[in-house]
């Protein structure tokens, strides 16, 4: 009997989840304001200079190995595309230094609740995930000056028939994270620039 009721009732709405899967598809986009820097904007050096570099990835504060790896690469791929600095290892004689630590800040919690609601619904509510990022960069030039300032971004994902913030930058889903830590590195090394690091 539970069988047989199991099949009538609830097989037929696992059926429809599975024909509207598409509706929850996420969608992301970038906070426009934190786009300013252009890769054509760092202007790269003919030497670039070396630099000891420590990454350290967060979520909500607390230190995550897995992010600390994303996060590595990634700075490195972008300072590795400027061509204004090169990493050096920890020996190298009178290396510069710089410290970045990304935090990926949000309410997991709320999250996983909005997704949930947005599953049942098979998105005909919709709802905006925000996940917020906080750069905390620090950098020591070998003649002993020093640099220090945070950096904000953000990428909100819609699923369902949320829509997203006004004056969002629509972006692929596996692209945003890579866009986040161009726009945030790039930031950080118009500054130096700015400031005189180099």
């Amino acid at each position: 009997m539970r069988l047989h009721v199991f099949r009538r009732l609830f097989l037929p709405a696992l059926l429809l989840a599975g024909l509207f899967a598409g509706c929850t598809t996420p969608r992301s986009y970038l906070e426009p304001k934190y786009h300013e820097v252009s890769y054509g904007e760092i202007e790269p050096l003919p030497a670039p200079i070396p630099v000891v570099l420590t990454v350290n990835g967060e979520t909500n504060g607390k230190p995550v190995r897995r992010a600390t790896e994303y996060w590595q690469a990634s700075v490195v791929r972008v300072l590795a595309a400027s061509h204004v600095f090169t990493v050096a290892a920890a020996d190298a004689p009178h290396p510069a230094h710089l410290t970045i630590t990304i935090n990926n800040v949000g309410d997991i919690g709320e999250a996983f609740t909005k997704g949930f609601r947005t599953s049942l619904t098979l998105g005909a509510l919709g709802n905006t995930v925000t996940d917020g990022y906080v750069m905390k960069a620090e950098f020591e030039a070998p003649d002993g000056r020093r640099f220090a300032n945070e950096y904000r971004h953000a990428i909100y994902t819609s699923r369902g028939r949320a829509e997203p913030p006004p004056g969002v930058i629509p972006v692929p889903v596996a692209e945003a994270p890579v866009r986040v830590t161009d726009d945030l590195v790039l930031h950080l090394l118009k500054d130096l620039r700015l400031a005189g690091c180099y």
